[in-house]
């Protein structure tokens, strides 16, 4: 079956307008360095400037998503407190920069020090990867079991083998997709500190986030997971930073309770 010309050209169009929007938004980004601000500016057809005070800073985050990380490219945010702009709670920092010279690249665009991490805590027990994928084929086994169930009481007429092995095979996708996301959940995460700011990093589905915190920033810290966690000295870690008039979560697995006693003497120094 042939496509018409219009139908054609329409994933081309949707691709040469797609990348005009990015175009317009990113034309000549710069970020300039004032006394206690910065200044950014960038757009073609519609040049936009934003200052930003370093006291509104809460945290800088660096995102990569997976087809990023196949180039080893990722980009810079800032998360920002108290915002009257829709468009400027998250500001990009750097639309896109290298992942070798990211830390590099922070450092002089915000003129601080505090991206030099040094010390490293474990951030997950050995067994957290089997723990995490256990975890989610569990959810997905029940989801199933329900579903299934369902199907048999209340729709019998779709109980037939062609259903049953299209079912298996969405499920072995999905299988699939679960033990790869939630390895990566637990390989990707890290905590590091130096002396006045704190790095954590996490998975978000297949992105890759990672968090630069001065101290004075962090809201709190909050732990929780079910009492079996006990015995394996692991707990769940939130740490709360302010974002607009909110506040923003970042949510680690299975951390050592070694290494929370380690950030709650750090974080009241």
């Amino acid at each position: 079956m042939r496509c018409s010309d219009d139908s054609c050209n329409l994933p081309f169009i949707g691709i040469v307008v797609g990348f005009f929007r990015i175009y317009n938004q990113y034309f000549d980004f710069k970020v300039l360095h004032e006394e206690n601000h910065l200044v950014i500016s960038r757009g073609l057809l519609a040049r936009k400037s934003v200052q930003l005070k370093f006291s509104r800073i809460q945290a800088v985050q660096l995102r990569q998503t997976l087809l990023r990380r196949m180039v080893k490219l990722m980009s810079a945010n800032v998360l920002l407190s108290a915002s009257r702009d829709e468009d400027d709670k998250k500001t990009v920092l750097i639309p896109v920069v290298s992942s070798q010279k990211a830390t590099t690249t922070l450092q002089k665009v915000l003129g601080v020090d505090d991206f030099d991490i040094k010390q490293w805590q474990p951030s997950a027990i050995k067994t957290a990867a089997w723990y995490q994928v256990r975890f989610s084929l569990l959810r997905l086994a029940t989801m199933i079991v329900v579903l299934s169930g369902i199907v048999m009481i209340w729709l019998p007429k779709y109980w037939d083998w062609h259903n049953i092995l299209l079912g298996i095979l969405i499920a072995l996708v999905v299988v699939g997709f679960l033990i790869l996301k939630n390895i990566m959940t637990i390989k990707d995460q890290k905590i590091g500190y130096c002396e006045s700011a704190i790095y954590l990093q996490r998975s978000n589905g297949l992105t890759k986030e990672g968090y630069f915190i001065t101290r004075d920033k962090i809201q709190g810290l909050n732990t929780h997971g079910l009492y079996t966690l006990a015995a394996k000295k692991a707990t769940h870690l939130d740490i709360i930073v302010r974002d607009d008039n909110g506040g923003h979560t970042i949510r680690l697995r299975y951390v050592p309770e070694q290494t929370i006693t380690v950030l709650n003497k750090w974080l009241f120094l």
